[in-house]
């Protein structure tokens, strides 16, 4: 059975779900060498709140860091990012590109203000379709976060264009230079959540599958992980050999693939009722006590799409009038 259920699990993966996409380079690489040479607080001259500013001084900061900024922006144009992530190491893994991706994201919103501002419209343009490209090159690692980081800069990308469209800085030209950044790497799944889904799946029981010791697993797996001794899943992983944790892979398994095919089916009601089943039990103890929740990302995603869908018809408006 549990061997059943993880086949479902991957040919799921294989036939429904897309990784990045590959272009024979890796951009990844050039993010690193910019990334050596950077300076780790420039990114704090974007402030949000209900419009994006540029903080005192940010526009002098920017332009004496124009080197940065054209990396970036090479950067975003190289495609596809391997950042090297192995997900055999299971909750060890690190993830450090991710705050640097965040990073990078809003000192080209930044740098698109203070263009905008300048007067240099179509670099302003430029800069938002490079956001765009960047929120896709997270999507290759098979992890929720990384899915989430994605998105998080998506949507960044929108609320740049959007004010800038009602400053009157996007015209028909700079519309269809972040139209061809949006576009960029498009697939169905934008920020790969179903890869996302399977990635999980498969780091936690690859590391459990190569490390677990033969007596007392469960307690090695509990010196691992974060979770409340006092829950009565708990009580019973603790007792758990080698044996008894790799039968409750079967339920980790089987929860994966449930909410692979609703997010799949965009069914929203089936992702609360498989974390409903997660909470009762249903899964197994691991499961309750390591099973990721995903009904509130599945709602950020669909409110992101959508948003996106509708900048993405007034872009187009705005290049038919033009």
């Amino acid at each position: 059975m549990r061997i059943r259920v993880m086949s479902v699990v991957l040919g799921m993966a294989v036939g429904v779900c897309f990784g990045a996409a590959g272009s024979g380079s890796n951009a990844a690489l050039e993010y690193y060498r910019t990334w050596g040479v950077m300076d780790g607080e420039l990114a704090t001259v974007l402030v949000t709140g209900d419009t994006l500013e540029l903080a005192e001084g940010g526009e002098a900061r920017l332009v004496e860091s124009d080197e940065t900024v054209g990396a970036l922006l090479e950067s975003a144009r190289s495609g596809s990012a391997d950042w090297g992530v192995d997900l055999s190491e299971g909750p060890e893994v690190l993830l450090p590109h991710l705050g640097n991706l965040r990073a990078s994201a809003k000192i080209l919103t930044a740098d698109a203000l203070r263009c905008a501002a300048a007067g240099d419209d179509a670099g302003a343009a430029e800069r938002a379709g490079a956001v765009f490209r960047m929120s896709l090159q997270s999507r290759g690692d098979g992890t929720l976060i990384s899915s989430l980081v994605g998105m998080a800069i998506g949507n960044l990308g929108v609320t740049l264009t959007e004010q800038m469209i009602a400053e009157g800085v996007i015209g028909a030209e700079e519309a269809g230079i972040v139209l061809e950044g949006i576009r960029s790497g498009e697939m169905p799944d934008r920020y790969a959540f179903c890869d996302a889904i399977v990635g999980e799946w498969r780091m936690m029981s690859e590391f459990i599958v190569r490390n677990a010791p033969a007596e007392d697993a469960g307690v090695w797996l509990r010196e691992r992980l974060s979770f409340a001794d006092d829950a009565a899943a708990a009580e019973k992983l603790l007792k758990m050999d080698r044996s008894e944790l790799m039968r409750e892979l079967g339920g980790y398994a089987e929860y994966h693939a449930d909410l692979l095919a609703a997010w799949t089916a965009q069914d929203k009601d089936a992702i609360e009722a498989a974390e409903q089943r997660v909470q009762a039990g249903g899964y197994g103890a691991l499961t309750e006590l390591i099973g990721a929740t995903l009904t509130r990302a599945y709602g950020s995603d669909r409110e992101s799409e959508a948003a996106l869908r509708a900048l993405i018809e007034e872009l187009e408006g705005i290049r038919a009038d033009g």
